[in-house]
């Protein structure tokens, strides 16, 4: 299944979740939000370190040095915007090369990533409370949810305040949700936590604990019903 469809599928996402924890305001609109430059980045990133080369240039194009002042050049950024295809920056497309070579140098990044241990990859379908859920899954390594996650520090004391802020342990319980109904029994979560932009371009591999998974899945719950709740009462406030 591709991008495309995946998105256009009205089962419920783990970022609608969030969405709805915030209010139903914003899931309501969410289809009028662009993806940030982060977001594209991220994205990017994922493609190159999961899918390998082949798949990461039917759907990216890297920016090449062009005079947009001249026709010639003109025409050449025209056929790059019709291409269909996401267009990354020369400076985006070295960090990420860079971050890729990062993550393989690192050993148990590097072995969760080996081919042999993967088992499951891509998008997930399942039902929780009644109601249709899907989520994108990076991997399944050796029975363990992976997660590929960019930030500016990796080390854990930062990490573990981004899980919070982030709502990661509601993702990481959804996710395993998804894994177990399609079949896997995961042993649990883990982040692998690559740096951007930093100067020691620093990888950390993290195992969630089962007391931030149960917590997330309270949530995800609490949130399910929650959003059942405006599906029954679609005239009901939508603001905070």
């Amino acid at each position: 299944m591709d991008d495309k469809e995946y998105f256009a599928h009205s089962a419920i996402s783990q970022s609608d979740l969030k969405l709805i924890k915030k209010s139903f305001a914003h899931f309501k609109n969410k289809e009028h939000r662009e993806p940030t430059a982060s977001m594209i980045f991220g994205s990017a990133l994922h493609s190159f370190i999961l899918d390998g080369e082949g798949s990461f240039y039917s759907k990216y194009v890297v920016m090449p040095e062009i005079d947009r002042r001249t026709s010639a050049g003109k025409a050449a950024y025209n056929d790059l915007l019709t291409s269909g295809k996401t267009i990354i920056s020369h400076d985006d497309w070295y960090e990420i090369m860079q971050l890729k070579s990062n993550c393989l140098n690192h050993p148990r990044a590097k072995s969760i990533l080996s081919k042999e241990s993967i088992t499951m990859e891509g998008a997930l379908f399942g039902k929780l409370e009644g109601v249709d859920i899907k989520g994108k899954l990076d991997i399944v390594s050796d029975n363990w949810v992976v997660d590929i996650k960019t930030c500016q520090d990796a080390s854990k004391e930062e990490f573990t305040r981004s899980i919070s802020n982030f709502g990661y342990h509601l993702q990481a319980a959804f996710y395993i949700e998804l894994a177990k109904q399609n079949g896997v029994n995961p042993k649990g979560f883990i982040f692998i936590c690559i740096e951007r932009k930093a100067a020691s371009h620093g990888v950390a591999v993290y195992e969630l604990s089962k007391k931030a998974i149960d917590l997330g899945y309270s949530e995800i719950k609490f949130l399910i019903n929650k959003y059942k709740e405006y599906v029954n009462n679609p005239d009901k406030y939508i603001g905070y």
